[in-house]
């Protein structure tokens, strides 16, 4: 038997056509493929009737500190769409710098997480009725602008709901407020980000009329696509985050704190995931490597692609697979910058931050307290170190207050790549 080709998109009744407008003004749809020696449901996008798979990266915003231009970033990395996590950020400025750039826009619109309170257990609650009244308000002021190409209504809200009676409500909430962006903007897809699997039971049950199934992923996207399946979810896959293990994956050091790894340790996880990725390039619509954009402390590390504007390993190895130019290599930070782990206040500490002897290299590093409250904070501080060296060896004295800390390290090379590096620290009462 031939293959049945069937241009679809999703309800709760069935596969019906649907049309979007891409950031040039191109018609584009899901295409369902469905062939006898699969069983398994094969979906591309199609882009005026070309082949479309989404080259992502998380953008938060399109201007960071010191005038960082996140868009263009997210363009050298041979992007072709970026990923927003809500309406704040995501106005009519950054979807203009978006097309202006030939990037599609998957817009983000952030529903706030339960948290220690109850929130959505009554949906219909008038908390909940001005929320709705105010994103469906942002929905048709965005939704002509030639760069919105999806929207993504909400991030992880089922993972942080405890009560199985506001996870209910939630859902009754989603499946309500997707119905309605639907109507109003019929021209554009939705999705939802889910944290991993879990939710994938819940969502075929009860949110209906999504379109795409959006999934924050850290492990291997083939054990997903195969949890999908037996779930019984039909609809395709859009990877909304992408990248390498996270803080709470990873062993402890002494002091408590998840062991970070090195920069050249998650671009093999990146291009590792990659691979796997493309292994379901007729199953999955992209993914959206996580992520571009002034981030808190914690994020500045662990997860941006690059300090400031100066691409990590990780960006070059994206930009390769991506585009297929080649990048010059960034340079490489110690795993561990200083041996010690607990000292009095003021003590010296002599750093390496790099094992490798390079010209013209920018050596920088920074302590930054782990208090929680510091933590909420933006990093841009760190994107001005304390001290500036020109040698990969430097000198540092251990901060006057007691407490735990992070003791951040970067370089930047000559061709504008760069690495970091952090550490705990914990600084004793003498």
């Amino acid at each position: 038997m031939n293959n049945l080709k069937k241009t679809l998109t999703l309800s709760s009744l069935g596969l019906l056509t649907l049309a979007i407008q891409s950031a040039y003004g191109l018609p584009s749809r899901l295409e369902a493929l469905n062939g006898d020696t699969d069983s398994r449901q094969h979906w591309q996008l199609l882009v005026n009737d070309q082949p479309y798979q989404i080259r992502g990266v998380g953008c938060a915003k399109a201007e960071g500190t010191g005038g960082v231009d996140y868009l263009h970033l997210a363009k050298k990395l041979g992007a072709n769409t970026v990923r927003t996590w809500g309406l704040t950020h995501t106005d009519t400025g950054y979807l203009d710098r978006a097309a202006a750039l030939g990037l599609q826009v998957a817009v983000g619109i952030w529903l706030p997480h339960p948290k220690a309170r109850s929130l959505y257990q009554n949906p219909n609650s008038e908390e909940l009725v001005r929320l709705r009244a105010h994103i469906l308000t942002q929905v048709d002021q965005l939704r002509k602008h030639p760069a919105v190409l999806l929207w993504v209504v909400g991030n992880e809200v089922l993972h942080s709901a405890d009560s199985p009676s506001e996870r209910t409500g939630f859902l009754i909430f989603l499946e309500s407020l997707i119905k309605e962006i639907k109507t109003r903007d019929p021209d554009h897809l939705v999705s939802y980000a889910a944290a991993e699997s879990v939710d994938l039971q819940m969502l075929a049950q009860s949110a209906k009329s999504l379109d795409i199934i959006g999934i924050n992923l850290y492990s291997d996207p083939r054990k997903l696509q195969r949890r999908k399946q037996l779930s019984g979810e039909l609809r395709p896959l859009l990877f909304t985050e992408f990248g390498p293990r996270r803080p709470e994956d990873m062993r402890l050091d002494a002091l408590g704190y998840p062991l970070t790894p090195t920069d050249q340790a998650k671009t093999k996880r990146y291009v590792r995931r990659l691979d796997q990725l493309e292994s379901l390039s007729k199953q999955t619509l992209g993914a959206f490597v996580f992520r571009l954009g002034d981030p808190k402390p914690d994020d500045l590390h662990w997860w941006n692609l690059s300090y400031g504007d100066h691409p990590r390993a990780a960006y070059v190895a994206i930009a390769q697979r991506y585009q297929g130019d080649d990048w010059d290599d960034a340079p490489i930070c110690k795993a561990t910058p200083s041996s010690r782990i607990q000292v009095t206040p003021g003590t010296p500490l002599q750093l390496q931050i790099s094992e490798q002897t390079l010209k013209q290299v920018r050596y920088g590093s920074h302590f930054w307290p782990v208090a929680a409250h510091v933590r909420t904070q933006p990093a841009s501080t760190l994107l001005t170190p304390d001290l500036v060296s020109t040698t990969p060896n430097m000198g540092v004295s251990a901060p006057d207050q007691p407490g735990d800390y992070w003791l951040i390290t970067h370089a930047v090379n000559a061709n504008g790549t760069a690495c970091m590096q952090r550490s705990s620290l914990r600084v004793q009462q003498p």
